[in-house]
């Protein structure tokens, strides 16, 4: 899953295919710490590299589940790849935070995300004035 969410990253953020690896490498090696399966069917994985001042995500959806050695052990339907330039470490650390809250505390974003039939249809949910979140991915340069 990582590996395609890296994949998809590269190419919705125009990254070039050079970049992949440095994505995948950083994202595994924080992977090996400690799993970022935060529970309530939800990862974060993530990683911090140098690069460009932007934070860059991509969230996957496995309506099935997906073992991520979650502390509930439930399977994890929502993965969000987060990539964080590496002298921003403390905004990082603020997006890991805030997605983990908003995901967390809200049940009701989980089902709607999960049951999405689109990408479309994720991104008008997590675009809506209910859900309270600073969204660090759809901001306007």
């Amino acid at each position: 899953m990582i590996e395609q969410l890296t994949d998809f990253l590269v190419k919705t953020h125009h990254l070039g295919s050079e970049r992949r690896q440095d994505i995948l490498d950083t994202v595994l090696e924080r992977e090996k710490q400690i799993s970022t399966g935060v529970g309530e069917e939800l990862a974060i994985p993530h990683g911090t590299m140098e690069m460009e001042d932007n934070i860059l995500g991509v969230i996957g959806i496995c309506k099935n589940g997906v073992d991520f050695n979650s502390p509930d052990d439930k399977p994890v339907k929502i993965v969000i790849l987060i990539v964080t330039p590496k002298n921003h470490y403390d905004k990082h650390l603020e997006v890991l935070a805030t997605v983990a809250r908003m995901f967390g505390s809200n049940p009701q974003l989980r089902n709607q995300i999960i049951d999405a039939r689109s990408a479309a249809e994720v991104y008008e949910i997590l675009t809506q004035e209910e859900v309270d979140l600073h969204n660090y991915f759809l901001e306007d340069d």
